[in-house]
């Protein structure tokens, strides 16, 4: 259970202490698959008491043909938004408000995740700590949200088949059979 009245800060402090991660100003929480914001009821609201709602013709031909070309553009953005995930999905929760504050209620699912850019530059020693960033980032790489270059990926799936398959040895090497392996 969560203290609601205590700022996602001070309740983030105490997640990092209770999994074991000294340095809490490289993790955050995320909200992952939050509830879909319910769309408009298609109502036409005024928005200025006085205003009748009757517009010139060569005004309504002028909205119409820049709704046109805004929902050109919507639809391009979104397509290649779906080629393309980025950062920009990922909502990250505010620590110096309240989970109330932000509208955080218990249909959310909200993710530890590691911020691939923080204040200080340190080296990565703690085995719990490097297994979050080891897991975030081969599933980035996967969904393609992190971008990286074919040199890379091939660096980094050379390392992870060591990791699962050990050292390369010649006389075992001929016998292995990689089939449908997880690797990057």
């Amino acid at each position: 259970m969560v203290d609601e009245t205590k700022i996602v800060g001070e309740i983030f402090k105490l997640i990092c202490t209770r999994s074991g991660i000294s340095i809490v100003d490289e993790y955050s929480l995320t909200l992952e698959n939050a509830p879909e914001e319910s769309a408009g009821t298609g109502t036409i609201s005024k928005k200025d008491p006085s205003s009748t709602g009757s517009v010139k013709k060569s005004q309504a031909s002028l909205g119409l043909t820049m709704r046109k070309i805004e929902e050109r553009e919507l639809k391009r953005m979104e397509k290649m938004k779906q080629k393309l995930h980025t950062d920009d999905e990922i909502r990250w929760v505010d620590h110096d408000k309240t989970m109330s504050e932000q509208g955080i209620d218990n249909s959310f699912i909200l993710v530890l995740r590691r911020k691939y850019f923080y204040e200080s530059n340190r080296n990565v020693f703690d085995p719990m700590e490097i297994n979050i960033l080891y897991n975030q980032c081969r599933d980035e790489i996967l969904s393609g949200t992190l971008i990286c270059t074919s040199e890379e990926i091939v660096k980094l799936a050379s390392l992870q088949l060591q990791v699962q398959k050990g050292d390369y040895a010649d006389l075992t090497a001929k016998n292995i059979e990689f089939g449908q392996s997880t690797i990057f």
